[in-house]
């Protein structure tokens, strides 16, 4: 039984990294993509700000 934790711990310290890595590539890229999102729902500037706010407090909350 003992044998199985030290196993347990590394996959989460993989699964924690992994996941960092993918919010950390969503922040960076979020950027980049609201200008083709801007264009498809046909939002104004405002709009798009309130969009990047509640990604960026959502991400601060995670």
């Amino acid at each position: 039984m003992e044998q199985s934790k030290p196993k347990n711990n590394i996959m989460l310290i993989i699964s924690i990294m992994f996941g960092y890595a993918l919010t950390y590539m969503d922040k960076s890229m979020i950027s980049t993509a609201i200008i083709p999102i801007e264009e498809e729902l046909s939002i104004n500037a405002s709009q798009s700000g309130l969009l990047m706010s509640m990604f960026f407090i959502g991400y601060t909350v995670m």
